[in-house]
């Protein structure tokens, strides 16, 4: 089979030839580029061009594209700042309190903050080698993260501390769930093969697993099954220990799970069996700061263990920092090109 064959069969939980290697790597991208990220995350030729660059170099089967964690909440009225050698962040929350959630509209997506021209990315790079690789059009926040950053996290957890706010938590994220799946739609238009949310706000290194099933989970999984009766596949990402939730986090249905090292990886795996797709679990932190050896040996640790069940995608437990090795990254890829045959 081919790479994009091979890739479907893997997300497919059926037999294929190779682990796949995504590289979470938007930071690395524009820093190829030599010039202001705040540039290139603002301007789809430029995010497009960064990750041409960078597959040019890594040869990596799934390009996950995207400019960081602030794509929604700019189109939903944040202000959002584009510096010139980080991701962009979140400058004011569009929300004062919990209660103005009833004045919120729910975005043109084609219009709205720098969308169209993440838009734009993905339609660019779906012709210029779609047919080679899987464009992992990234979905931003998921619905709990999303209403986090909607409100300011300070303001989002003491609200949450308090039951009198449960409707209208509950209405934010209804609200954040219907703006993910419209941006999720439109990067399926645009030639995405499958999206993602981020809720690393909803993990244990957050908020409390009852706070999780309480709030996060029963959206996640309804927000799941209805991209998935549209045809859209989802990977879901959470940083930290998801140890004490990972039996919740897979019965979410996401196709894909995103887990860092910090996670029971052998455990993760073998819950995960016939059930859904994990990706990772290789350390930023080493990708930057250990040497190729230890990347090496840290790649083969996380194939030996990855391989069983094909259900198994090679990457980095996270972001992948901008000014990391690239000897780093590509003995990453190559170690799991040797090893990752079936």
């Amino acid at each position: 089979m081919n790479r994009r064959e091979n890739i479907e069969s893997c997300i497919d939980l059926k037999r294929c030839d190779f682990v796949p290697i995504a590289l979470h790597n938007f930071l690395v991208c524009a820093e190829l580029m030599k010039i202001p990220y705040g540039e290139i995350f603002t301007d789809g030729k430029l995010i497009a061009g960064s990750q041409l660059k960078a597959y040019e170099i890594f040869d990596n089967d799934i390009l996950m594209v995207e400019v960081g964690i602030a794509t929604l909440a700019e189109a939903c009225g944040c202000t959002v700042e584009y510096p010139d050698r980080e991701a962009p962040w979140i400058k004011k929350p569009v929300l004062e309190k919990i209660s103005d959630v009833r004045y919120l509209k729910v975005p043109d997506m084609t219009k709205a903050g720098h969308v169209p021209e993440m838009l734009k990315a993905i339609k660019i790079l779906k012709k210029e080698i779609g047919d080679e690789v899987y464009i992992n059009g990234r979905g931003d926040q998921g619905p709990f993260s999303l209403a986090a950053e909607l409100l300011g996290m300070n303001n989002f957890l003491m609200a949450l501390a308090e039951e009198k706010n449960e409707e209208d938590i509950k209405m934010l994220m209804d609200y954040t769930r219907k703006v993910h799946l419209k941006y999720a739609i439109e990067l399926a238009k645009a030639g995405s093969d499958f999206t993602s949310m981020g809720e690393s706000l909803a993990g244990p290194d957050v908020v409390s697993p009852l706070i999780y099933r309480k709030y996060a989970f029963p959206f996640e999984k309804e927000h799941i099954e209805r991209l998935n009766k549209r045809g859209i596949k989802i990977a879901s990402h959470i940083c930290g220990n998801v140890d004490s939730i990972i039996e919740d986090f897979i019965n979410t249905g996401a196709n894909i799970i995103e887990i860092d090292e910090k996670t029971n990886f052998e455990e993760a795996k073998k819950l995960s069996a016939g059930r859904c797709c994990i990706l990772g679990v290789v350390s930023p932190r080493l990708l930057k700061m250990g040497s190729p050896e230890e990347v090496e040996k840290e790649t083969i640790k996380t194939i030996n263990i990855g391989k069983e069940g094909y259900n198994f995608i090679l990457g980095a437990g996270c972001a992948i920092p901008g000014d990391t090795p690239i000897e780093n990254i590509k003995r990453m890829v190559d170690t799991g090109r040797e090893l990752g045959k079936y």
